[in-house]
């Protein structure tokens, strides 16, 4: 698993309180989980049915990929410069579902040891992957021509 870009959304970032779906990822600095999401049908590309067409194209087709993507979204103030190098995202395929996942404030495979396998993890974020308007400017001096 690896990170390919990033971009800044200026809004309000929210998590569902239960886990919806079969695979999930998680995003943390250390023991603080900064965010949890739900990813629907990760990993496979789905067609809908004609029902008019002929019989072979009446059903779905689900066809698996063998490289895909997905979105992790992460609070941007938790993105300090001097904190990337502790960010880690797991990705966790949900092995059974439970009644009602609903999220504690635990770490996911804490909470749901039995119901989640660990499928990816990636362990830091590179500072140049970042959008300009969320890197810190050098520390070096600088000088206003006269």
């Amino acid at each position: 698993m690896s990170i390919l870009g990033s971009h800044f959304v200026d809004s309000t970032l929210v998590t569902a309180p239960v886990l919806g779906s079969n695979f999930a990822y998680e995003v943390s600095d250390g023991e603080k989980r900064l965010h949890v999401g739900s990813l629907a049908d990760l990993g496979v590309t789905r067609s809908f049915a004609n029902p008019t067409g002929p019989l072979e194209l009446r059903r779905h087709h689900i066809t698996p990929l063998s490289r895909y993507e997905f979105d992790v979204r992460v609070p941007a103030p938790a993105l300090r410069r001097a904190a990337l190098k502790n960010i880690q995202i797991t990705l966790y395929r949900v092995k059974e579902r439970a009644p009602g996942m609903v999220l504690g404030a635990a770490p996911l495979d804490t909470q749901f040891e039995r119901e989640l396998r660990v499928m990816a993890r990636v362990q830091g974020i590179p500072r140049d992957i970042l959008p300009r308007k969320m890197q810190k400017p050098s520390r070096r001096r600088r000088t206003r021509a006269k």
